[in-house]
């Protein structure tokens, strides 16, 4: 091609690309990556909320965007992350929804599939792994199996999903709030329950130091108030109990999210009842 019919080719997709812009903001229609966006900001404040059935709606609101190619990880992960948080807040209600292992099935699947479609993805793996140990003891596996051995294979492929994404970034805040309610559930000792609460300071030291903060909001940067919620919900329950620790931890993560359903409601009454019955 010659120059002068280079440039007029070039010139001719500038102006296509301009036209088809013009026109899409004419429609009203949004870039992918914008509208779903805009998608993923709600779920977080249903999931802060504790509103499971608008959890359920913007799972269904984020499908159009399923096979996209530009946005189809992010998209299956924040599925999942819906499901996730929409099985969490029903283990906060009494009595507990019916659907929780149904819940949880659902966003391991999403997120299986966003490290499928994304292999380095290790966000997507901690969900998976989160998800399946939930759905695990949701189903009562735990309180039937008798031996170490047995328990360990089951548990084993949400092991090895927390290892690749520890190889893959060990500072990741979202990493540490999981691993940390995994030693929490095997800790017999005070001292073990202290090394719970490392690996919640060290998550918090991680995203204060601005670990994973982004603009898109299609990457997951959640983490600073959950970790401050498991802080408080562990000194709470820890073997020896402080409630003014608890009660500093949970007033923090209400500053950052004010409201949060779990933390103002349930979490930080039962601590300001622990602390009424210890004067």
């Amino acid at each position: 091609m010659r120059k002068s019919g280079r440039h007029a080719f070039l010139a001719a997709l500038f102006l296509l690309s301009a036209k088809l812009t013009f026109l899409s903001a004419q429609s009203g229609e949004e870039p992918p990556r914008e509208h779903a966006g805009k998608i993923v900001t709600k779920i977080l404040r249903a999931d802060y909320e504790g509103n499971r059935a608008a959890l359920d709606e913007l799972y269904a609101e984020l499908l159009p965007f399923v096979d996209n190619p530009q946005v189809r990880a992010r998209i299956r992960y924040w599925r999942g992350f819906a499901k996730w948080r929409r099985a969490i807040n029903g283990a906060n209600e009494s009595p507990k929804p019916a659907d929780l292992v149904r819940d949880l099935a659902d966003g391991e699947a999403e997120f299986s599939t966003a490290v499928q479609l994304d292999p380095s993805f290790e966000d997507g793996k901690i969900g998976a792994a989160s998800c399946a140990i939930l759905r695990i003891y949701f189903e009562g596996t735990f309180s039937r199996v008798k031996d170490y051995a047995s328990l360990g294979a089951i548990m084993a492929p949400s092991g090895r999903l927390l290892k690749e994404a520890r190889e893959m970034e060990p500072d990741n805040p979202r990493l540490l709030w999981v691993v940390g309610q995994n030693q929490w559930n095997v800790a017999a000792t005070s001292e073990a329950q202290s090394d719970v609460m490392k690996t919640y300071e060290r998550g918090l030291k991680s995203v204060r130091a601005g670990h994973g903060t982004v603009a898109d909001p299609l990457e997951p940067s959640w983490g600073e108030p959950e970790l401050l919620m498991n802080m408080a919900w562990s000194y709470l329950h820890q073997k020896d109990p402080n409630p003014d620790a608890a009660e500093q931890y949970a007033r923090s993560a209400l500053k950052l999210v004010p409201y949060w359903h779990y933390v103002r409601d349930i979490l930080l009454t039962q601590i300001l009842d622990a602390k009424q019955k210890g004067h």
